[in-house]
């Protein structure tokens, strides 16, 4: 698999997971009066899938560093800012919607 391929479907990982982050963020407010503790169980849970994605930001932030100028060309440079964007956006929903 060419390293373009590996990035893209590093990609993929990083929207599943701040989807993810969104699914356990809605269903922890769903839980809020019900049972206190299941919603910061899934509180907790939403933090970590947005911990993955930024983990994988991170990878792919170091791999890009790592390619050569033919590679480069043959990717879209600002992949890993477009990313970094999404997860900043989906911590500051966090932080809004925990408050």
């Amino acid at each position: 698999m060419a390293m373009i391929d590996k990035i893209r479907c590093i990609e993929c990982e990083i929207m599943e997971e701040i989807d993810g982050a969104k699914e356990y963020l809605k269903v922890s407010k769903d839980w809020a009066e019900a049972d206190p503790e299941v919603s910061k169980m899934y509180l907790k849970m939403a933090k970590e899938e947005l911990s993955h994605a930024t983990n994988l930001n991170t990878m792919v932030t170091k791999v890009m560093k790592d390619m050569n100028a033919k590679e480069l060309a043959e990717f879209p440079a600002l992949i890993s800012e477009i990313n970094s964007k999404q997860i900043k956006d989906a911590s500051d929903m966090f932080a809004v919607e925990t408050k």
